[in-house]
């Protein structure tokens, strides 16, 4: 048992942490009533931790992370590393909403409106507290208005429609809002078309 632990701490020491995450595992399976089981599970969500890359890349190991963390806080509630537990989530779902904006404002800015809208309303639904929240509801606002002028006649009514409501979301939320100016203009504009 210790040997099985001690092989999966030295692969953890040499930084190799996929090794590490692997026998760590191997050790939380094959001794289940072991005293050293709960620092096994930390120690393999930290593996995942060291494994998450920055946000541009693949998230992957990031979810991983989380995953096991939370795990661990739900297997030991008044376990040793809770504490710190509950920091790596926040960091890594930071991490995660970092990606998703980043995402979003891809689609935006290469002026794929139809994903954008979709990529920014998802965004804000798995995010609600970002601190990207005033932009994001604005680009939302701007890719329905720009999807709706770029629309076959046929479809424009309904977008427009459709960048009324992104507008009241972004008016009600922030009426002082930075986009402000531009967002009266583009509604000005939809009820014009209208």
């Amino acid at each position: 048992e210790k040997i099985s632990y001690y092989i999966a701490h030295c692969y953890y020491e040499e930084t190799d942490f996929l090794m590490a995450a692997y026998y760590f595992n191997r050790f939380i399976i094959s001794f289940p009533t072991s005293e050293l089981k709960e620092t096994a599970q930390y120690y393999m969500s930290l593996c995942y931790y060291y494994n998450s890359p920055k946000p541009s890349l693949d998230q992957t190991y990031t979810k991983k992370a989380i995953d096991a963390f939370q795990l661990y806080i739900n297997k030991y509630p008044q376990g040793t590393y809770v504490k710190e537990s509950n920091t790596y989530i926040a960091e890594l779902r930071k991490k995660l909403e970092i990606k998703a904006y980043t995402t979003a404002k891809l689609y935006y800015t290469l002026e794929d409106y139809k994903a954008a809208v979709v990529a920014l309303k998802n965004c804000i639904l798995e995010y609600p507290d970002t601190e990207y929240r005033e932009e994001i509801l604005y680009m939302t606002f701007r890719a329905a208005f720009m999807l709706a002028e770029k629309s076959v006649e046929e479809k424009k009514q309904d977008r427009y429609e459709s960048a009324i409501d992104e507008y009241k979301n972004y008016i009600d939320e922030f009426p002082q809002g930075s986009w402000i100016k531009e967002s009266e203009r583009m509604f000005a504009a939809i009820q014009k078309n209208i």
